[in-house]
């Protein structure tokens, strides 16, 4: 046997190199495959930062939360000047959708200021009488709090009642710019 692998040495390192160069190429392919894995999970690891990062960058813009806040501060959210036909509507309308009567509506007083973020602004009192339900007033009430006017506040309620008939007295306080 060992002639006859003497005599075809060409044969057998022929074999020997094709077995090698098989199991070389096996190793290749599954080095390959397993890079081709990674560069896939590596491709959607990038592309879900690259999103996450969009949508970060879009939150926490510093410049863009910057200008808002300045933007803020300049611009208080309550009106320049005491808006009496404006609250006169207002409240028009509140008794209108509560259905509810307004008995008195008693014109504004400045009542002193209020210190909004450092800076001092006029607030106006106005003193209101309604009459209707309890259910009713209580409308008028959510309508009054929930309602356009975001420099209103509602104070010193005081509620009688004559059988299903209620009265409230209010006053009602708007801040103003000047």
């Amino acid at each position: 046997m060992i002639d006859l692998l003497k005599s075809n040495i060409r044969l057998v390192a022929f074999v020997v190199i094709a077995v090698a160069l098989v199991v070389v190429n096996i190793m290749f392919l599954m080095q390959w495959q397993e890079v081709t894995d990674e560069k896939d999970s590596l491709e959607t690891q990038r592309n879900t930062a690259e999103v996450n990062l969009v949508v970060t960058s879009a939150q926490y813009d510093l410049d863009k939360l910057r200008a808002e806040e300045s933007e803020l501060a300049r611009r208080p959210e309550f009106p320049s000047a005491f808006p009496i036909v404006d609250l006169s509507l207002f409240l028009a309308e509140g008794a209108y959708q509560s259905h509810i009567t307004l008995d008195k509506v008693e014109p504004p007083v400045q009542i002193g200021t209020e210190n909004i973020g450092g800076k001092n602004y006029p607030a106006y009192e106005t003193k209101v009488t309604v009459t209707g339900g309890l259910n009713q007033l209580v409308l008028f009430l959510k309508y009054m709090e929930g309602g356009a006017f975001t420099s209103l506040r509602i104070q010193d309620v005081s509620c009688t009642s004559a059988g299903a008939v209620w009265q409230a007295e209010l006053t009602v306080v708007v801040i103003s710019q000047h």
